[in-house]
């Protein structure tokens, strides 16, 4: 019997468990999502390898998914005290016809479980095709061969996104089971009758908390883009927090009491229609839920920078893997002599390395250094430099010369046509962001450069960007002047680069195994370096941070969307008789639904403007200070989280306001009975 009512009552009360169903579904699917991107060949193979950073992320990530678990299960038992109070006028009827406490637990435990069970049945089947996306995402990311791919499905993280929320629904039990065992028929049965009162405060304590605002904004804004406040060795980042989380506080609160106090001295725009019952519902509900407010504020603060620069550098990064890693191996040898094709290819095949096997084709390049020309010869603006370059002390580096023949080598190894040079004439190649602008700007101005005591006059009024060497994303190439070959004929080398591309599907185990054989002598100066190596130490250190951001982002999205909603849920639900009230005086349903709507829009809005504010404020800070620390230059990818929070934002967004509306629409027809 107990069953049959458990199955009716949810099928009955199914629209009321629209946002709690919504819930667990994008927790479920998100969690397992995460976790599976080890199912993927491509990247369980990276796993094994030595030194792989996914051997860093994978473990990362389940040990970060306890972390999320615990935040989820808080969110989730939050989301059942929404329903919990939704139904305790249901439970109380339940008492008065003589159901015990015990039957009355089991039965709300039964429905519980049941909705829990289809969410999660649903949130593996779209995680399954999430896992998917976010696995090409991870792949793109970490700079692997994106042909590898496979659709799979991870039995292992479907046994532990099962566990995971098994405890969760476990603890929501016990929640469920003490909450009605504690409560009396009383609060059962006038739950829906209580309200939080809507005092506002009248006095000059609203304009002096919005002064107080104002103060906060100004220190925290000079502090901010005035002095080091990334600095932790200071107090200056806690001075700072603290700042916003108080200053937000602030705003919420005085902003609400101060517009309720203006609009009502509009005698005729307030008492026009229901506008006054408009402005006094958001602005007591503001002022009563202004610690929800600001703290979902900051959480959007923060998932909208974390998502926005980590998707930002993973893209940056992306775009740079292939341009700027364009062989497949590379020899440095820093001994100051002249290498050859054929004699380096040569002396690399006796110490061991397969070449013939693995090389398609290879070519090496001299690299020349004047003493004479530094990078302050050709930078327009040493005060412009980017900041990583003057902790750096770039300016003062000797400049790589190379010759044209050689370079175009390089070159054409990538496919590219060779450059054309004149006697007399010189180029410049740069592939750094960090110094292409300034480096361009004082080549605009076509002066003459002076090599080896040779003056040289431009060859051209545009820069070159092809990159000869692997090197960390964003910093291969921050300069090198290309020279008529005869300038060079009786110089030596500072250095030489030997590269290779490798022939169409050879497998490079055998030839890294040689390589590492070679690697042992700590006293040589020669280096040796693939592809892969330079992605998985450079690019996968970025995609860890990258992808770490994106799923802690998304996480406190959905905790920051759902709060919102489950507390708009919660307040109509205990604001149904004042719209029955309306009705009864004579307003009309299409308005009351448009002063729903118009409430929930702000009550999502607010949260939003101020995170936006927040993060157009800080970003580029931000973003400037993670430059300077990494030597990578990334943007904001603000499409991305612009998509984010439309679909993730708006869907909670419609629901709220369907479940409202359909709550007070309930409690119309009931009362017209």
């Amino acid at each position: 019997m107990y069953g049959k009512i458990i199955v009716k009552n949810v099928a009955r009360n199914i629209k009321d468990y629209g946002i709690y169903f919504l819930t667990l579904l994008i927790s479920v699917a998100v969690f397992y999502s995460f976790n599976a991107i080890d199912s993927q060949p491509v990247i369980k193979d990276a796993m094994e390898s030595n030194g792989s950073m996914m051997g860093t992320l994978i473990p990362m990530v389940h040990m970060l998914s306890k972390f999320v678990a615990v935040m989820l299960a808080f969110l989730i038992i939050y989301a059942n005290n929404f329903l919990l109070k939704r139904r305790k006028k249901e439970l109380g009827i339940y008492m008065i016809l003589g159901m015990s406490e015990c039957k009355m637990s089991l039965l709300f435990v039964g429905e519980t479980v049941l909705i829990g069970l289809f969410s999660v049945i649903a949130g593996i089947g779209v995680g399954c095709l999430l896992s998917q996306g976010i696995s090409i995402f991870a792949i793109k990311m970490f700079a692997y061969d994106l042909s590898q791919y496979q659709f799979t499905f991870s039995v292992a993280s479907l046994q532990e996104t099962l566990i995971c929320f098994a405890i969760i629904f476990l603890v929501v039990v016990v929640f469920n089971v003490r909450t009605i065992n504690k409560v009396k028929l009383i609060d059962m049965l006038t739950a829906s009758r209580k309200n939080e009162s809507m005092a506002v405060d009248k006095g000059g304590i609203l304009w002096v908390a919005m002064f107080g605002t104002l103060v906060i904004y100004g220190v925290v804004g000079y502090l901010f883009y005035c002095k080091d406040v990334f600095d932790f060795d200071t107090n200056l980042p806690y001075v700072c927090l603290l700042g916003i989380c108080l200053a937000t506080a602030m705003l919420v609160y005085s902003v609400s009491g101060i517009v309720l106090n203006v609009l009502q001295k509009r005698k005729k725009w307030y008492l026009k229609g229901i506008n006054s019952f408009l402005v006094r519902q958001i602005s007591s509900k503001m002022q009563t839920n202004f610690t929800t407010m600001t703290v979902v504020s900051l959480l959007l603060t923060s998932t909208i920078c974390i998502v926005a620069l980590g998707m930002g550098m993973a893209d940056s990064m992306n775009q740079l893997s292939d341009k700027e890693a364009p062989f497949d191996f590379v020899v440095y040898d820093d001994n100051a002599k002249r290498n050859e094709d054929e004699k380096s290819y040569q002396e690399l095949k006796k110490k061991g390395l397969p070449l013939d096997e693995a090389l398609d084709t290879y070519g090496v390049i001299n690299c020349y250094g004047d003493k004479e020309l530094t990078y302050s010869d050709i930078l327009y603006n040493l005060d412009d430099l980017y900041e990583y370059d003057k902790q750096q002390n770039t300016a003062k580096k000797e400049i790589f010369i190379v010759s044209v023949s050689e370079f175009n080598k390089a070159i054409e190894l990538q496919g590219a046509e060779p450059i054309t040079l004149e006697p007399g004439t010189f180029q410049i190649s740069n592939c750094y962001k960090g110094t292409k602008e300034n480096i361009q700007k004082w080549y605009d101005k076509q002066e003459s450069l002076t090599v080896f005591g040779q003056t040289l006059q431009p060859g051209s009024s545009e820069l070159l960007e092809y990159a000869y060497y692997l090197a960390p994303a964003g910093m291969n190439d921050p300069g090198t002047i290309i020279v008529p070959d005869e300038l060079l004929e009786t110089k030596t080398p500072s250095s030489s680069v030997f590269m290779g591309v490798y022939k169409e599907g050879y497998d490079e185990t055998p030839f890294v195994d040689a390589m590492v054989g070679l690697m042992g002598d700590l006293e040589s100066k020669v280096s040796y370096f693939t592809k892969t190596i330079v992605n998985e130490a450079i690019y996968g250190t970025y995609a860890v941070a990258a992808f770490i951001c994106c799923y802690i982002g998304v996480i406190l999205l959905i905790i920051c969307v759902a709060v919102l909603s489950l507390q708009q849920l919660t307040e109509t639900n205990d604001n149904v008789m004042r719209y029955q009230l309306l009705g009864k005086l004579g307003v009309e349903r299409k308005t009351q639904n448009g002063t729903l709507l118009r409430q929930i829009m702000v009550y999502f809005g607010v949260p939003l403007v101020v995170a936006v504010i927040y993060a157009v404020a800080g970003m580029p800070k931000a973003v400037e200070k993670v430059e300077a620390k990494l030597g990578l230059q990334f943007g904001a990818q603000v499409a991305a989280i612009i998509v984010i929070l439309i679909v993730v934002y708006g869907s909670y967004f419609l629901l709220t306001y369907l479940s409202c509306r359909r709550m007070i629409g309930e409690e119309r027809a009931r009362m017209e009975d």
